[in-house]
């Protein structure tokens, strides 16, 4: 339910712009929550990796730190997804944020021995994950329809601006304040987060219930959920369609033995990390001014369009193009926008955030076994050609997915705080 007196205000085009989700208070809250934790998230990757490798002066460990920032994720969501129906959403966001401030605080204690440091990491970065269903979850309460997929697209771009200020500056404030007071203005984030979100999210009761008892985990929950997504033919679709992330994100896996397959140093290697955020940001700036009509008639198109750019890539073009190239796969991929606000839109009150939950760590879990395989298959046939490889794997699954996706018309609005229609699992 949205603030109480707020109304969405539209332009005089009938259209909403970002200034208008921004009128709507909560979703401000957590817009800004989400801003400010973002750029102290990246600023922390830095700070963990100059703290690991100046102590190890391993790139092995160093590596296999940045991978524990998202790898535990996928236990998180799933297990802990289902928290965001069982309590106040509003509740679960607060309570997370505490408890990584208070984790990440541990972290930056003097003398600390890195295996300590690592299991909090590993807390920190499950205890993220209830936290993200409970903020997905609810977004669909504060916008309606046009305005969510609106803010949907305001938040994927300022969350690109955020990661990519948080790298851009992360190791300039590393080398004045030093690793561990990074660290705490990280945990200072999650504390902001917290006031306000407790300050300017309105308080609502769990829209699953409780009449089972507070648990932490229900295997039975679980089950029911994954069954629910999988009974649903759009849902499939929408989330096997977030799942195509699985190939987009080989550039950036492979983005060092790229550069260096082109002659290129450092200075590329961060041009080509930033160029599919940039064009991410880029495409969501153009993609939600679009009308509803518009973006799901293009929805197909683009997830088709999104392979041509790796496909290129493979026949080994120079740096710049490369860079436009990578630059053009951000901005194809914006598509992902409409996919988000549909499959959340889509789904019953009761079972949003363990749905959420399970498809995103679905998509985190994919997204590592897919630069594993192609950083596997790029120590055989070199980066370029396995990026080639990864463009013309999206091309042949994409195809079959857009194909799927036009047999099955979206099914915004068939949902309430019960039952979805048509499908066959009733939400507890």
């Amino acid at each position: 339910m949205r603030d109480s007196g707020e109304e969405m205000n539209e332009s005089t085009s009938g259209r909403v712009r970002f200034r208008d989700v921004l009128g709507v208070r909560a979703f401000r809250a957590l817009w800004l929550s989400q801003i400010q934790s973002l750029a102290g998230d990246q600023l922390a990757r830095v700070a963990l990796s100059v703290l690991v490798f100046s102590k190890t002066d391993s790139v092995a460990l160093t590596a296999l730190t940045y991978s524990l920032t998202l790898l535990p994720a996928v236990i998180g969501g799933i297990l802990f997804g289902g928290l965001a129906d069982r309590y106040p959403r509003r509740q679960v966001m607060v309570v997370c944020d505490l408890l990584r401030a208070a984790l990440v605080a541990l972290m930056a204690v003097p003398g600390e021995p890195l295996l300590i440091i690592g299991a909090l990491l590993v807390v920190v970065v499950i205890v993220g994950q209830p936290f993200l269903s409970a903020e997905t979850a609810i977004l669909p309460t504060l916008l309606e329809d046009e305005s969510f997929v609106v803010g949907s697209g305001l938040r994927l771009l300022t969350s690109q601006a955020a990661q990519l200020a948080g790298f851009a500056l992360g190791g300039l404030v590393v080398a004045v304040v030093g690793v561990r007071p990074g660290l705490l203005i990280n945990a200072a984030t999650f504390l902001v987060s917290a006031v306000i979100i407790r300050c300017l999210v309105p308080a609502a009761e769990p829209p699953g219930g409780d009449s089972e008892g507070p648990r932490w985990f229900r295997p039975g929950e679980l089950r029911d959920t994954t069954r629910y997504v999988w009974a649903d033919r759009r849902l499939r679709v929408l989330a096997a369609l977030a799942w195509l992330a699985t190939f987009h994100i080989v550039p950036e896996s492979l983005a060092a033995p790229y550069a260096d397959g082109l002659g290129g140093g450092a200075k590329t290697v961060g041009l080509l990390m930033a160029a599919p955020p940039a064009g991410m940001a880029l495409g969501a700036l153009v993609f939600v001014r679009l009308p509803m009509t518009a973006r799901e008639r293009l929805l197909a198109p683009l997830v088709v369009l999104s392979a041509v750019p790796l496909a290129l890539c493979g026949l080994k073009p120079g740096a710049a193009i490369s860079i436009v190239l990578w630059v053009l796969l951000g901005l194809l991929t914006t598509y992902q926008i409409q996919v988000s606000a549909e499959f959340v839109g889509s789904l019953a009150d009761a079972r949003r955030g363990q749905a959420i939950g399970l498809v995103g760590s679905g998509m985190i879990a994919v997204q590592g076994l897919g630069a594993l395989g192609f950083g596997i298959l790029g120590q055989y046939l070199g980066a370029a050609p396995a990026v080639g490889v990864a463009g013309a794997a999206a091309l042949v699954v994409g195809s079959a997915l857009a194909l799927e996706c036009r047999r099955t018309p979206p099914t915004w609005g068939t949902v309430d705080n019960g039952e979805r229609e048509g499908s066959p699992i009733s939400a507890r």
